[in-house]
């Protein structure tokens, strides 16, 4: 079923008045007993109904909205994208004035291909893990080889957006750097691998790998 916006109803509600009225005054000018137009009269009672059980139903369907809310807060803390994506959608289309919804929806879209995004959210909800790799990834390490360090650390803990990170520092120290480069398409190529990405995102992972190859003079075989 399709839920009326606040704005909506106000719309229906003004239709419905305005052919109310001129049931009223149709019948006003008739000396006959009939009923107004009962094709009118179906359609105001349908409109009604229908604001009826949108109102009476909007406390149920704020409840529902926000398990599905949750649901995907929790999708999202996994960097589950994708599933965080379309439960935050299911609460939006339950109650489209959802705003907490509304606005992780787009943080969860943002986050595919920059995972940089993420960094406040974690740090609202308190995830202690998330906000060390974070600390870790962000870090601006000695030396090229530290900051490459950090990202084979976070690669072998699975954070590969975040290793991506670190790899893309070591090469911004040194753009002759080609470990940097090597782990740095490394750790793309396992995001477009493993992270639940929508294409796009995906084919942003694939384009830095191409990237990371020019500065390559010898292509590992996990790159080929």
């Amino acid at each position: 079923m399709q839920y009326f916006s606040t704005g909506l109803r106000t719309k229906v509600v003004i239709i419905l008045q305005r052919t109310m009225i001129e049931l009223d005054y149709r019948k006003s000018r008739s000396n006959c007993k009939r009923k107004g137009n009962p094709i009118l009269r179906w359609v105001v009672l349908v409109f009604g109904v229908l604001i009826v059980l949108d109102t009476i139903t909007i406390p149920l369907r704020k409840s529902w909205s926000d398990n599905y809310f949750q649901s995907g807060q929790s999708y999202l803390d996994q960097k589950k994208y994708l599933s965080a994506e379309l439960e935050f959608k299911k609460a939006l289309l339950l109650y489209p004035g959802n705003k907490s919804a509304k606005s992780d929806l787009d943080l969860a879209e943002k986050a595919e291909t920059d995972i940089s995004v993420l960094e406040k959210y974690y740090t609202e909800r308190n995830i202690d893990k998330e906000i060390s790799d974070f600390t870790k990834a962000k870090a601006i390490p000695a030396t090229p080889a530290d900051a490459v360090k950090i990202a084979k650390e976070l690669i072998e803990d699975g954070e590969y957006q975040l290793a991506i990170l670190a790899a893309k520092t070591a090469t911004e120290m040194d753009s002759h750097y080609q470990t940097g480069w090597e782990y740095y398409g490394i750790a793309s190529l396992l995001s477009s691998q493993n992270v639940e990405v929508g294409s796009t995102a995906k084919q942003k992972y694939l384009n830095q790998i191409t990237v990371a190859k020019e500065y390559l003079s010898e292509i590992p075989d996990i790159l080929k």
